[in-house]
């Protein structure tokens, strides 16, 4: 299981992310969701997902309010959580069906 989390890129799971959520979104609000995500969090597309922490977020947004502003960097966030809550969902689901370990 820690072979597939560390061969699971941030891009794969946006690219996941975003197919889901785009039967739920307007249209515009699915744009702006994918500007985000694929073009603010670019830095983190080649990352595995659970290399992930803190730092490498607070860096990534530090470059991005220095490169596009405050207002950029205090949405961007809002973004990448609906990824961490999607992945919550999914594990727990899977916990409950008894196949998460």
């Amino acid at each position: 299981m820690k072979r597939a989390a560390a061969a699971l890129v941030f891009s794969r799971v946006v690219d996941d992310y975003l197919t889901v959520r785009q039967r739920d979104l307007r249209p515009s609000s699915h744009v702006l969701s994918s500007r985000h995500l694929n073009q603010h969090w670019r830095s983190l597309h080649g990352l595995a997902i659970n290399s992930i922490n803190r730092p490498i977020v607070a860096a990534t947004l530090r470059e991005l309010q220095a490169a596009n502003g405050i207002v950029a960097a205090n949405r961007a966030p809002q973004h990448a959580l609906g990824l961490v809550r999607m992945g919550d969902r999914r594990r727990h689901m899977r916990f409950q069906s008894g196949h998460g370990h």
